[in-house]
Formats: C-alpha cells, structure tokens, sequence
C-alpha cells in the first residue's frame, strides 16, 4: 500500500481550501446589501410621518431642501412645485425640482465624499444652512411600499464632545409620480 506523498496530500488540502473560501466569499458578498436606489420622479408634494414640532397637513419637498421646516410658510413659498426627478449614480445625487408645466425650478448635486453616500438603508446627503456657522442637517431618503413611495428622514446634526449627535427634524413620505 502506498502512502500518498506529501505533495498530493498538502496540494489537494490547499486547493479544497482555496475552494471552500472563494465558496465562502462569494456567499458573504452575496450577503453585503447593495446600496439603495430611489431614482425617478416624485410628487412635490407629500405627507409627515413625524415631525417636531408636530404638524398635520401636506409638505413640499423643495421646502424641506431649502431648509424650511415652518411647513405651512414652505408650502405656500414652494407650492409650485409639482414633481422632483431625482437622478443617482454609483458617485452623485441631482435632484430637479420641477413646476406644472415641467421645467427645473431648482437643482441640487451632491457627490460621493462631498456629502452623498448610498447605503442599503438610504441615500444619505448633507445640506448646510447657508447663515453663517449654519447648521447640518443629514437626510436620508429611502423607498417604501416596494418603490411606490420615498420616505425622506430629516436630523440636525450636532458636533458634541463624544461626535455627531443627530436630532430628528421629521420624516416624510412622498409618493412617485406617473411618469
């Protein structure tokens, strides 16, 4: 009986293994959520979830863009805006806010390590008041009800002691648009 050499032993060993964690790598990758994508055309117009302080009645979202939390005065200043369309990319975020009769009233872009990321909870980007040492505010805006609707989740974000403390604005929701 012939034992087997110690080459074939170690080598059929290493190539088992290298096997087993490409197999195991592939099935972490397949794990790693992919970032979310809430690209398309939204109503101008939306619902709040939450809000502080609280508040019933209809938003607008290039208000909340302009940092407008006063939702009523937003509404009236930003009524006519009728549609966002928001454009993403694996490094940019547009959004184009658009009246009645479709042309862009407002743009904004955010790029990836300038305020834009996509994770697989939300598009997140930062917007800074434009007063001096104005405040941060991160939002995030996520799809819901499989894609027929966008949450969008508001904080003012605090630099403390211990880092970044955020403080909940609101979150709103936003139906997309028939396009």
């Amino acid at each position: 009986m012939n034992a087997p050499s110690t080459f074939s032993f170690f080598g059929s060993g290493l190539l088992r293994s290298l096997a087993a964690l490409a197999v195991a790598c592939l099935a972490w990758s397949a794990l790693q959520a992919a970032p979310v994508s809430v690209a398309g055309h939204y109503e101008g117009e939306g619902t709040v979830v939450t809000a502080k302080p609280a508040y019933d009645g209809a938003v607008s979202l290039r208000a909340l863009l302009a940092l407008e939390f006063d939702h009523a005065r937003g509404l009236k200043a930003h009524g006519g805006v009728t549609q966002l369309e928001i454009v993403q990319t694996e490094r940019s975020l547009k959004i184009h806010t658009k009246n009645a009769e479709g042309r862009v009233e407002w743009t904004g872009e955010w790029a990836r390590n300038g305020g834009f990321e996509a994770t697989e909870e939300g598009v997140k980007f930062l917007i800074r008041a434009k007063r001096e040492g104005g405040d941060v505010f991160m939002f995030t805006l996520a799809p819901a009800s499989n894609g027929a609707a966008m949450t969008v989740h508001i904080q003012r974000i605090e630099n403390t002691m211990t880092g970044p403390l955020g403080h909940d604005v609101g979150v709103f929701l936003f139906l997309r648009a028939a396009e």
